[in-house]
């Protein structure tokens, strides 16, 4: 019907001109409670050698995080296939786009706003991309380390 066809993982998409169906939480598309330049500049310096770059989302409503590739590159589906074929020796680097009305985002950006680790900040960094490669059914790049961040993660929350 005249609408074109779009890859979500590719480019900035913004999906807030869709309207919302009735009923649905207009409380979602609420401004962000904390600033998220000082986390956006912390993740950036920690994942400067694994992604392009990482900015805020405008296309996540649940999720913390996701993997997305810059306009004009290949999607990430077809990179993988055309990987898995031999036909394409190295895929590019991903955007990390991060939600900046989620909770955890939230809390994070309050804490590198404060002035926390940057040790702290750089475990979550990485607990982030592994968690939007996950979503993207890809393993993180170190498993051991992953699942160490992790369970340091998961101590600090209940201990």
């Amino acid at each position: 019907e005249g609408k074109p066809f779009a890859s979500v993982s590719r480019g900035d998409i913004d999906l807030s001109t869709i309207a919302a169906p009735e009923g649905a939480d207009a409380g979602k598309d609420a401004a962000p409670a904390g600033e998220t330049g000082a986390l956006l500049a912390m993740l950036k310096l920690a994942l400067e050698k694994q992604v392009k770059d990482v900015r805020e989302s405008k296309r996540l409503t649940e999720s913390a995080c996701c993997l997305v590739v810059d306009e004009g590159e290949l999607n990430m589906r077809l990179q993988k296939m055309l990987k898995a074929s031999g036909q394409l020796g190295g895929a590019g680097q991903q955007i990390l786009e991060i939600n900046p009305r989620h909770r955890l985002i939230r809390a994070l950006a309050e804490k590198a706003t404060r002035g926390g680790s940057s040790r702290e900040i750089e475990d979550m960094a990485f607990l982030l991309l592994d968690q939007a490669k996950i979503l993207e059914g890809e393993a993180p790049a170190d498993i051991a380390a992953f699942a160490r961040r992790m369970s340091e993660a998961m101590a600090k929350a209940v201990g």
